[in-house]
């Protein structure tokens, strides 16, 4: 699916941010309800406005994700996207930095531990020119036998400075990986 906006709005972090909340988090959010589940998910965008839609259903089955996370930067690279959203089902905990792996129990997996909740997770970045913003917005649900059952009063947003702060390997995917620099 493509998509392209008005020319006098392709640089413009405003209509990116009007995209991510007005047209993907409600569709998002839909397939989750209507489905039971939503795959990996990556809209990216290049400096012209034209939106890419990519299934990430089989790169997601990747076991290495710092692997997984290096081939997304590369093919953000070489499509040379400004911007991009990557959504995702995942589970989450709040921990202290540094004391994930001490706060698991008996080494399981944050699916596995009682105190973490799974959450549809939409990761961003927008990098062009001299705009630089990123952040993600999570909403907590529950699949209730069979029901899905979103938190939509409670999104947990984190954006800019804030973002840094938060361990995730979706961010800095933009020019070239998670360790890259911003080419434009």
């Amino acid at each position: 699916m493509i998509q392209q906006w008005h020319k006098e709005d392709v640089v413009k972090i405003e209509p990116f941010k009007e995209n991510l909340n007005h047209k993907v988090i409600p569709m998002a959010q839909s397939i989750l309800v209507k489905s039971g589940n939503h795959i990996p998910m990556l809209l990216s965008y290049d400096k012209n406005g034209i939106e890419k839609i990519s299934d990430l259903s089989d790169l997601f089955s990747v076991t290495d994700k710092d692997i997984l996370y290096g081939i997304l930067g590369s093919f953000l690279d070489e499509s040379d996207s400004v911007a991009y959203i990557l959504v995702t089902e995942a589970w989450k905990k709040k921990v202290e930095k540094g004391k994930l792996r001490e706060t698991l129990e008996d080494g399981k997996s944050l699916r596995h531990d009682k105190d973490s909740e799974e959450v549809l997770i939409f990761q961003w970045d927008f990098r062009l020119n001299n705009v630089r913003d990123y952040g993600s917005i999570s909403y907590k649900f529950e699949n209730n036998f069979g029901t899905i059952v979103i938190d939509y009063d409670n999104p947990i947003i984190v954006e800019g400075k804030d973002a840094q702060k938060s361990f995730s390997r979706a961010a800095n995917l933009l020019g070239g990986g998670a360790a890259g620099k911003n080419k434009n």
